[in-house]
């Protein structure tokens, strides 16, 4: 798209939240964190024994820690490729990437 070209509508995180795209896992704990549908629901599974909470926390620090260590490599001269890439997880492969709100957002690659 040319610069001079006028936006004509975009999507927020906040748009994403206010449909059900995205949810705010734990808001009062991470109130920057974001997760998607398919992640939420990977969470919400109870074919696993575990609560949502027992799914859920584990995830979110893993994705903060890959996240935290991203950031001391590009401080010190490291290069960084985004979106962070965990496998794995309770929702399977999981990309992290930074969102609007200063933190992070976690999906699916399929949700791209």
């Amino acid at each position: 798209m040319s610069e001079d070209m006028p936006i004509i509508s975009s999507y927020s995180e906040d748009d994403a939240v206010a449909d059900g795209v995205l949810f705010h896992p734990c808001p009062k704990r991470w109130p920057w964190l974001l997760i998607s549908i398919k992640v939420n629901a990977a969470c919400s599974k109870k074919d696993s024994g575990r609560t949502y909470e027992q799914c859920l926390t584990p995830l979110c620090m893993d994705a903060i820690l890959a996240a935290k260590a991203a950031q001391t490599k590009a401080k010190r001269g490291g290069k960084v490729s985004l979106p962070l890439v965990l496998n794995n997880t309770i929702a399977g492969t999981v990309w992290i990437s930074p969102n609007s709100k200063g933190g992070l957002t976690i999906y699916q690659p399929e949700e791209n």
